[in-house]
C-alpha cells in the first residue's frame, strides 16, 4: 500500500504543471532529444539506414554527439510525426489523442483549434 501511494503521489507531482518550462526546454535532455529528433529523418530505403555513415537517421550525421541510443530517438521522432500529421490532417486516431490531451491541459492546440507540435519541438 506504501508503494502504491508513492507511485500515485509521484504520477500526480508528474502530471501537474506539465509546461512547468513554458515551452523553453529548459532541462538539456529533453532539450537536446528534441533538438535532434527534429534533425533526424527518415531514411529512402533499407540501403540508407544502413548506410552508417550516409543515413539522415544517424545524430551523428547531424553533428550531434548522442549517447542515448537510438529506441528514445526513434520513438520520439515517430509518435511526434504521427501526432503531429495526423491532428493536422485530421486523421483518427492521432487527431482524437491530440484533442483529448488538449482537453486536460496539454496544450498542442492553438485557438484556432490547429496542432502547433511540430516534430517534438512546441512552437
Amino acid at each position: 500500500m506504501l508503494l502504491a501511494g508513492i507511485v500515485l503521489l509521484a504520477c500526480g507531482l508528474r502530471m501537474v504543471n506539465l509546461d512547468w518550462d513554458r515551452g523553453s526546454h529548459l532541462h538539456p535532455d529533453e532539450r537536446f532529444l528534441t533538438i535532434v529528433s527534429d534533425e533526424v529523418s527518415a531514411p529512402d530505403g533499407p540501403a540508407e539506414y544502413f548506410d552508417t555513415a550516409g543515413s539522415p537517421l544517424n545524430p551523428a550525421n547531424h553533428d550531434h554527439w548522442y549517447v542515448y541510443g537510438t529506441a528514445p530517438l526513434f520513438v520520439t521522432k515517430g509518435v511526434s510525426a504521427w501526432l503531429h500529421d495526423g491532428a493536422a490532417t485530421g486523421a483518427q486516431p492521432a487527431r482524437a489523442v491530440v484533442v483529448g490531451l488538449d482537453r486536460i491541459g496539454v496544450d498542442l492546440l492553438d485557438p484556432a483549434r490547429r496542432t502547433h507540435l511540430r516534430l517534438g519541438i512546441p512552437q
